[in-house]
Parts: structure tokens; C-alpha cells; sequence
């Protein structure tokens, strides 16, 4: 799936600009500066962790928002093996789950 692809599944199709797309190891960041009334104009999507790389996810998701105001943060949890990994250290870090 090509990187353009990627962001037309999402509702930014509208706002592509590779300006604002950055892909890590981990998914791909979007961030929209001209789009700031969103809670979330910024998002990492596509998101994949690894077993044993919880904590390097977290430290890489604080550095791309790094410099940006958040209301709050979310995880979906979409991707159940993903979400195995990060559950736990989470949960250690004072987050809490919907059921």
C-alpha cells in the first residue's frame, strides 16, 4: 500500500500535503498546523508495535508531538497484537480502557 493510499483512507484525503506526512518505524504521522480547531489533526495511523518496542513507540509518539497541544489522548487499538504489547505498559503508566 503505497503512502498516498494510506492517507486517502483516512478523512484527510482532502488535506494531503507530504509537508505533513511523516513515516516512522511505527506508522504514519500526520499533522495538519492549518487545520487546528481538531482534536485530532494530529494522529499516527496504521500504527504496528512490535514485541518488547512498547517503550520505544511511546518515546517516538512523544517526540512527533513534541511542539503540539493535546486535549487528550487515544488509542484504538485496532491492531490486537499491538495492542497486547502497549496494554500493560499503559496500564503501568496510568492509562485507562474502555471496555
Amino acid at each position: 500500500m503505497t503512502l498516498q493510499s494510506k492517507v486517502a483512507e483516512t478523512e484527510y484525503v482532502l488535506f494531503r500535503d507530504p509537508e505533513n506526512i511523516i513515516e516512522c518505524e511505527y506508522g504514519t504521522f500526520i499533522s495538519h498546523p492549518r487545520f487546528p480547531m481538531r482534536y485530532d489533526c494530529n494522529q499516527l495511523f496504521n500504527c504496528h508495535c512490535p514485541a518488547g518496542k512498547a517503550d520505544a513507540l511511546l518515546n517516538k509518539i512523544d517526540q512527533l508531538y513534541a511542539g503540539k497541544t493535546l486535549g487528550f489522548r487515544k488509542i484504538s487499538g485496532h491492531d490486537a497484537p499491538t495492542r497486547a504489547f502497549l496494554e500493560p505498559i499503559l496500564i503501568e503508566r496510568g492509562w485507562k480502557f474502555s471496555q
